[in-house]
């Protein structure tokens, strides 16, 4: 990447900073700004990257699934929340509800930061996080990798949300490990 972009590694990483810091101010907006300014105007075909994930003892490392898919089909994540009594389900329009010891739980975000965060990622997350270059994954600053080092976001919300007191997290990092995948994407247009 920093060949494409004429700069050194050491301008990759204050880039990628400077993009992580604007993502309140349109990050797509800056980097095709950066990239008409910059690009050295050769072409690729292909893209490789990487995709951050801790799986669960058992579990395809080679499936990517969104997290909607996650919570409410049968997988060694959805078995693993389900052993602390935690379910979703999919309601009558088409949102998830979820479950504690079998009761629905209604989820009010004023005050409480968790519970936005999982309202806002069950209404609206359909897509596969953590992806990244490789190069940058294990940077002391890195504070996504860091995250991924203890478990995935939504154990640390539903933990915080249910109160388990952390005791969700450490199970969760006691039955899985870290893994990074390769992806070597075919680009049909950059």
């Amino acid at each position: 990447m920093c060949h494409f972009l004429n700069i050194n590694q050491t301008d990759f990483y204050h880039l990628y900073d400077d993009i992580y810091n604007s993502v309140d101010k349109e990050p797509w907006l800056f980097i095709s700004n950066y990239i008409d300014e910059y690009w050295n105007g050769e072409s690729f075909d292909k893209v490789q990257f990487y995709h951050l994930t801790r799986r669960l003892d058992g579990s395809d490392i080679m499936e990517c699934t969104n997290i909607r898919e996650l919570l409410v089909t049968e997988n060694p994540f959805s078995a693993f929340l389900k052993t602390h009594q935690i379910y979703f389900e999919i309601n009558d329009s088409g949102t998830l509800d979820q479950f504690f010891h079998k009761r629905k739980l209604v989820l009010d975000s004023i005050g409480n930061v968790s519970n936005s965060n999982l309202i806002s990622r069950l209404e609206r997350d359909y897509c596969v996080n953590g992806f990244a270059v490789r190069n940058l994954l294990e940077k002391e600053n890195c504070g996504y990798y860091n995250s991924l080092i203890g478990c995935p976001e939504l154990i640390t919300v539903l933990d915080d949300s249910l109160k388990f007191n952390n005791g969700l997290i450490y199970d969760y990092i006691e039955h899985s490990k870290p893994i990074v995948l390769n992806i070597m994407s075919q680009l049909i247009k950059l």
